[in-house]
């Protein structure tokens, strides 16, 4: 809800992957600023000239399919765009067999990720009823820890990936909650648990302090709110000054 929020640093853009590109859309549009004039250059389109065979970006990552679907949704882009709908296709074929997805096509489920392409599914007409949808969130119901938050995955082998953190259990509510299903346990409760005395929200519960990217993912899940968390609205033709946020 804040309004009055500096982001001239957001002008300056020099990224190069899909994931730069859907991050800045995503923080110019939450911001109230116009992703295609902003940085001088159009980031939508930009994005969108990095999909290539049927998907977005890197051909073996599957998480900058999943945010590129919902910066270019957040963009104003059609869900029925061929980047889109070939974003979608390509998340749909790496579903693994226990119902989650992975960073990569070679890695296994793990709880962010199959969180995220939840949030791109729902942008592209899928609901809490599609199979797809239903047996992705067993394998998220089947994550969640007694503590009531999300690991980043079990099993796991490097260290804390298994013990319960703030933004594992951030992205996973606000999946829940646009797909309008109510987790069981009390996340909102975990992720609580995890604000220092400054306010800030710490990874995990043997951390020494809090950092402002768990306390963005947080504020997010908390407040209620999933990805992206406001919309371009396209109100007449593009390039007449049709674009408002």
């Amino acid at each position: 809800g804040e309004t009055s929020i500096d982001v001239s640093s957001l002008q300056t853009f020099t990224g190069s992957s899909a994931t730069d590109y859907a991050k800045r859309i995503l923080a110019l549009v939450a911001a109230g600023e116009e992703p295609h004039t902003y940085t001088g250059t159009d980031l939508v389109a930009g994005l969108k000239a990095l999909a290539s065979g049927g998907q977005i970006g890197d051909a073996t990552l599957l998480n900058d399919d999943a945010w590129g679907i919902i910066a270019l949704r957040a963009a104003g882009v059609a869900a029925s765009d061929s980047v889109v709908t070939g974003a979608k296709s390509f998340l749909l074929s790496h579903q693994g067999a226990d119902g989650g997805w992975g960073y990569d096509v070679f890695s296994g489920s793990d709880t962010n990720d199959t969180a995220a392409v939840l949030m791109a599914l729902s942008e592209v007409g899928f609901t809490s009823g599609s199979a797809e949808v239903v047996n992705a969130v067993a394998f998220l119901t089947s994550q969640q820890q007694p503590d009531g938050g999300w690991p980043y995955v079990v099993p796991c082998a490097w260290p804390g990936c298994t013990d319960s953190d703030s933004a594992s259990t951030a992205w996973v509510l606000s999946a829940f909650t646009k797909l309008g299903l109510t987790p069981s346990g009390s996340p909102a409760d975990f992720i609580n648990s995890l604000q220092t005395s400054e306010g800030s929200f710490k990874w995990q519960a043997s951390d020494l302090a809090g950092s402002v990217g768990m306390t963005s993912y947080a504020l997010v899940a908390l407040a209620g709110k999933y990805y992206p968390v406001k919309r371009l609205v396209i109100s007449g033709a593009v390039g007449g000054g049709g674009y408002k946020v």
